[in-house]
């Protein structure tokens, strides 16, 4: 499950708080299509698959997942998401885990016409090269509206297994990433900064609540 939330979240990795809608396109066995991030306020909206949406209070860390073909939604509180947060932390400690970092290979390369260098960093079974441009507008002020949505909910509990966002030294346009031999890579597809709509982190009112899942993720062995 850890992996999975990595995923969301490596895949928007990309003072002021103007609205923000990233677009990433997915290709991997974790994950395939597109995927959208509007971020407002204190609100974020991952829209992941056609069928499967997460709000994020950034302010409290409450999280709501939407299951559109079903109408239903599933809330995870702060605190449970603090759990998670927790085991993850606990994991890290164990396999003797600190937090990657970014390392530059001396690589330049063209991606999607934006002139990139490249990086590369792991942890545990995760090894990812990015290709970070530097020169992109305002990326800024898009890396300080996603610290808040990588520090806030469900996101926080995959933010030990990646780079810091103050440590990126500009907009990130493509990730490849291989988790214990599962490949996915993400390219940036557009960033967009016209005025969101809020209704649009509202749950919608014929939606059903749904008791949240009890999360469990496998205690790792210690070292020998």
């Amino acid at each position: 499950m850890t992996s999975r939330i990595l995923l969301i979240v490596a895949a928007f990795v990309c003072v002021a708080r103007a609205d923000f809608t990233i677009v990433q396109r997915v290709e991997g066995s974790l994950n395939a299509g597109q995927m959208t991030l509007r971020l407002k306020g204190g609100k974020a909206r991952a829209d992941i698959a056609p069928q499967i949406s997460m709000i994020t209070d950034t302010e409290t860390g409450d999280v709501v997942t939407l299951q559109h073909a079903a109408k239903v939604f599933i809330r995870v509180s702060a605190e449970q998401a603090r759990v998670v947060l927790e085991r993850v932390k606990k994991q890290q400690k164990i396999a003797n885990a600190e937090q990657p970092q970014l390392v530059a290979t001396g690589r330049k390369e063209k991606v999607e016409a934006h002139e990139c260098e490249v990086f590369k960093w792991s942890v545990g079974e995760i090894h990812a090269t990015d290709w970070i441009a530097k020169g992109f507008p305002n990326y800024g002020g898009v890396l300080a509206a996603l610290d808040r949505f990588q520090n806030a909910g469900l996101a926080d509990a995959a933010r030990p297994l990646q780079p810091a966002m103050k440590d990126f030294p500009g907009m990130l346009i493509k990730r490849e990433m291989d988790i214990g031999g599962k490949k996915t890579t993400t390219v940036l597809v557009s960033v967009n900064e016209a005025e969101i709509d809020a209704a649009v982190f509202d749950v919608p009112k014929d939606y059903k609540e749904q008791p949240a899942p009890a999360f469990q993720l496998d205690e790792p062995a210690p070292p020998k």
